[in-house]
């Protein structure tokens, strides 16, 4: 449980005292990042103990009885990712699945048997994969015409409360700034995002 130290090798969640400050107040800075310490020297020869950091509490995925965490997640994504010439991706989460959204950057649209066996045994949760076509995923030019950009998340959990964004620009803006020629573009990647979220 949270609180209580955990063993070499156990996930865990960082907590930071600043020992060396004198004169501050003795503080424990509960960071809500899982990690794990990783057992035996790091292999780049650093004597001193490696910390593995799992990703934030807020990004950990629990489905179906299993838990995933976000370091996990992005490593077996981007391997797969691979196939596509991209590193543009998004996950949203239902009650039954996983679904796993790869912008392709080379014009494939499936992804090889052996990528999606190795995806299946790195994530062990139900998963769907859907490849999209460039921009549907990141609009770059959306982003740049936007004032205010937000801290990027690349998991949408549906069982929460909220928004119920499907892909990273929706996640990076609260609202898009949309000029008169960018009307058309807007509707057509609404609509299609409108017809996304009823079928997942």
């Amino acid at each position: 449980g949270l609180g209580r130290p955990v063993a070499p090798g156990d996930v865990g969640v960082i907590v930071a005292t600043p020992y060396y400050r004198q004169g501050a107040p003795l503080l424990r800075y509960f960071t809500r990042d899982y990690a794990r310490f990783v057992p035996g020297p790091c292999a780049c020869g650093d004597e001193n103990p490696v910390i593995e950091v799992l990703g934030r509490m807020d990004d950990t995925i629990e489905l179906g009885g299993s838990r995933l965490y976000f370091a996990e997640l992005e490593q077996a994504v981007l391997e797969l990712a691979d196939e596509f010439a991209t590193g543009v991706y998004f996950t949203v989460v239902t009650d039954n699945r996983l679904h796993i959204r790869i912008e392709s950057g080379n014009g494939r649209r499936q992804a090889s048997k052996e990528g999606l066996k190795r995806l299946a045994a790195a994530l062990r949760v139900e998963f769907k994969l859907h490849v999209v076509k460039k921009g549907e995923l990141l609009n770059i030019e959306s982003l740049l015409r936007q004032p205010s950009v937000y801290k990027p998340h690349n998991v949408s959990d549906w069982r929460l409360e909220g928004h119920k964004h499907v892909n990273l620009s929706e996640a990076l803006m609260q609202w898009p700034d949309v000029g008169p020629g960018e009307v058309f573009d807007f509707l057509r990647r609404a609509a299609t995002n409108e017809v996304l979220r009823k079928l997942l």
